[in-house]
Order: structure tokens, then C-alpha cells, then sequence
């Protein structure tokens, strides 16, 4: 048998909305299956876990924020850092960022060199100030 493109066509379309029908008593069946029951358990399972991972983030970050709030500074943060490179996640104190700490750093300085003495003195004040 010898087809043209539109013939080619026709028939393909017939015989797809022949698999279109079977698949609504396939799928009938297939939700039957033990297959699907297990599959469904496992996906059960997964959401529960799921939630609580959340649940558990949350508190990590309730953490993270609560200390940040004891321990408030403008130079540095506790933070969840996760290293994608090494795959490391773990927790620890990370300073901001010298371009946007710059200025403060500066007038923390100007400030501090009313009581100081000596660089020594001054960079005492500075580590108060920081807090580190």
C-alpha cells in the first residue's frame, strides 16, 4: 500500500484518537495496579518528609535570625552557607561585604580617634565597636 502525505496524515490522526481512547480504560486499569498503590504511598511518604524538612528550615532560620538579633553588628552575620562547589553546608560568621562596610568603617574610625592615643588604642575601639 502506497500513501501521499495527506493519506499519511489521515490515518495518523484516526489512529491517534484510537490510543487517545484506550488510554482513559488503561489508565482506569493502571490505577488498579499495585504499581500505582505503591507509587502513590511513596509519593505520600515523600510530602510528609517533605514538610517536615520545611518545618525544620524554618527552625534553622528562626536560629540563625534570634542570634542575629543578640548579637546585631552592621559588619557581620550569621549565615546557612551552602558551598556549591564542595557540596559543604554549615553554618558560620560571615562579614559583609568591604564596599558597603567601607564607609562605616570610616566614620567608626573618625569617631575613634577622639579617644586614642596610639593605632594600638585605635584599633581597640574599632574592635569594640564591630564587636568581634
Amino acid at each position: 500500500m502506497k500513501t501521499n502525505k495527506q493519506e499519511r496524515e489521515a490515518i495518523a490522526n484516526r489512529f491517534y484518537k484510537k490510543m487517545e481512547a484506550k488510554m482513559v480504560d488503561k489508565n482506569e486499569a493502571f490505577k488498579k495496579s499495585s504499581t500505582y498503590k505503591k507509587l502513590t504511598k511513596l509519593k505520600a511518604e515523600k510530602r510528609k518528609i517533605l514538610d517536615q524538612a520545611a518545618k525544620i528550615g524554618d527552625e534553622i532560620q528562626k536560629g540563625i535570625n534570634s542570634f542575629n538579633e543578640e548579637n546585631p553588628s552592621e559588619y557581620w552575620n550569621l549565615t546557612d552557607h551552602y558551598n556549591y562547589r564542595h557540596e559543604n553546608n554549615d553554618f558560620y560568621l560571615q562579614l559583609e561585604s568591604s564596599w558597603s562596610v567601607q564607609t562605616d568603617l570610616c566614620n567608626a574610625i573618625l569617631i575613634a580617634q577622639v579617644g586614642a592615643e596610639t593605632v594600638s588604642d585605635l584599633m581597640k575601639v574599632l574592635e569594640e565597636e564591630v564587636r568581634l
